[in-house]
């Protein structure tokens, strides 16, 4: 793994910070009202994801050709 690559990329730190909101959100440490969980939960988790199958050594959040 490229960390050098994964570091300088934002789309990384995006999912990076949204995983650190989802573990303090898992924790408690703070609330989301109870009709805004879903929606919070779903939209944390797709950036966690996002961050764990994008390719770092490509601009943007695109993938290689090959």
């Amino acid at each position: 793994m490229n960390w050098k690559a994964r570091l300088r990329n934002k789309a990384f730190w995006l999912s990076f910070s949204a995983l650190v909101v989802l573990i303090a959100k898992t924790f408690k440490l703070f609330e989301v009202p109870e009709d805004w969980e879903t929606t919070v939960n779903t939209a944390l988790s797709l950036l966690v994801a996002m961050g764990v199958l994008m390719d770092p050594t490509t601009p943007g959040i695109t993938d290689k050709e090959e």
